[in-house]
């Protein structure tokens, strides 16, 4: 068992020639009926396909499916196909680790071939990744339409919707994290739309409690930002360290954002966990454009004297990053700032 699992490891490697994934010596491979090594031999052409490089392993790997899971004494394809590699397990973020399926590696590696042919196979287009602590223990699964929605595949997208992959009903969002948050994270607008319109809840929040607004409004995604809020999004739904979509457009400076978001009705006084309000979160960033919307569009220049939890107010915040733009505009309002009197280094 262990030769035949080193062979196959040997036959079909990174630096393999498409030759040697079409030798002879992968046909004894057709008639193994220890499925561990099979499957092994699988993954590795899935995984080391590179078609621009000359080794094009979707044929051998057709082959070998075909050939082998047909067979009278195994069990039947979709059965086989969907179960996760333990051999294969993707590192991942907070010291857990990812098994994957057949199809799950597919996806990620963007095979578009590889994923038709397993689809066509019937395997669980809703079934990918897996998540499982240092104990062993299964966290929550991760669907494959996960990772082409991450990775912007739009194409990938469209096949897996079309072939009923869930976005609906998502196992443990908050841990996994869910398709329209991978993709309005990343920017990709046209995937966010296919999403909505294949069912997914735009307000489901993802890693973190965060929304799919938020991820849009924190990254300056204008349009999206314009589209998720037409869609249902809740303008003023507080996530992250209780902070809304604004606050979030406000402390990365994007001021387009906040005019999308200003236009349906979102709250500009709103404070988050800290008592920052967007005004004082665009001071501490240094965004004047920003800055100056809110106290002459948002009406905010009533104000400009409150505090924060820690005492401090947006001129303060101005301050506290060295910002002399914003601070001189903010006390050229005729804001009192508590630090008037001190020297400012750096200015």
């Amino acid at each position: 068992m262990e030769n035949l699992r080193k062979t196959g490891d040997e036959l079909i490697d990174a630096k393999a020639s498409l030759e040697m994934a079409n030798s002879s010596k992968i046909e004894e491979l057709a008639d193994i009926k220890n499925a561990c090594a099979l499957t092994n031999v699988l993954y590795r052409l899935i995984e080391h396909c590179d078609k621009e490089a000359g080794l094009d392993t979707f044929p051998k790997f057709k082959e070998l499916v075909n050939s082998t899971y047909f067979a009278q004494d195994r069990r039947t394809v979709p059965q086989t196909l969907n179960e996760y590699n333990c051999n294969r397990v993707l590192e991942c973020w907070r010291n857990t680790n990812w098994g994957v399926t057949l199809l799950g590696m597919s996806v990620l590696c963007g095979h578009m071939d590889f994923v038709e042919f397993l689809l066509e196979k019937k395997v669980d287009p809703s079934t990918g990744f897996k998540m499982t602590n240092a104990a062993g223990m299964t966290v929550c699964d991760r669907q494959p339409i996960y990772a082409a929605a991450a990775n912007g595949n739009l194409e990938l997208v469209k096949l897996l919707l079309k072939h009923n992959a869930e976005v609906v009903a998502i196992d443990q969002p908050t841990i996994a994290n869910t398709p329209l948050c991978a993709a309005a994270a990343n920017g990709f607008d046209d995937i966010c739309q296919l999403l909505i319109d294949a069912g997914a809840d735009v307000n489901m929040k993802g890693l973190s409690n965060i929304t799919p607004l938020y991820w849009a409004a924190q990254d300056g995604a204008t349009r999206l930002c314009d589209y998720l809020c037409k869609n249902g999004a809740k303008i003023d739904d507080p996530v992250h360290q209780g902070r809304t979509p604004l606050g979030a457009a406000a402390f990365n400076g994007h001021v387009d954002c906040i005019k999308i978001l200003w236009s349906h009705e979102a709250d500009p006084n709103h404070r988050d966990d800290f008592g920052y309000s967007p005004l004082m979160l665009a001071a501490q960033a240094g965004s004047l454009e920003t800055v100056m919307f809110l106290v002459e569009r948002c009406k905010l220049g009533n104000t400009l004297e409150d505090t924060c939890t820690n005492d401090q107010t947006a001129s303060d915040r101005a301050a506290w990053g060295a910002h002399k733009d914003v601070f001189d505009y903010l006390n050229n309002r005729q804001l009192k700032s508590k630090r008037l009197t001190i020297k400012m280094s750096g200015f």
